[in-house]
């Protein structure tokens, strides 16, 4: 899935900006606020999460690899 923004969110922001932030997730491509993130927030709050206790949970497109 290539990186895409909205044409609001493109406006706002610096091409090169964008393709340095991309250039950090080893994934290359942004998050999707309800695929990505929302189902790890709905497998926190369900039951198949019963047994995960004091972890964190990066949902960072492997931002963290690189830093």
């Amino acid at each position: 899935m290539p990186f895409s923004l909205s044409e609001g969110a493109l406006s706002a922001l610096d091409a090169a900006a964008v393709s340095g932030v991309m250039r950090q997730l080893s994934i290359r491509r942004s998050g999707d606020p309800e695929l990505d993130i929302g189902r790890a927030a709905v497998y926190l709050a369900g039951p198949d999460s019963s047994y995960v206790t004091g972890s964190t949970l990066m949902l960072d497109g492997g931002g963290a690899f690189f830093s």
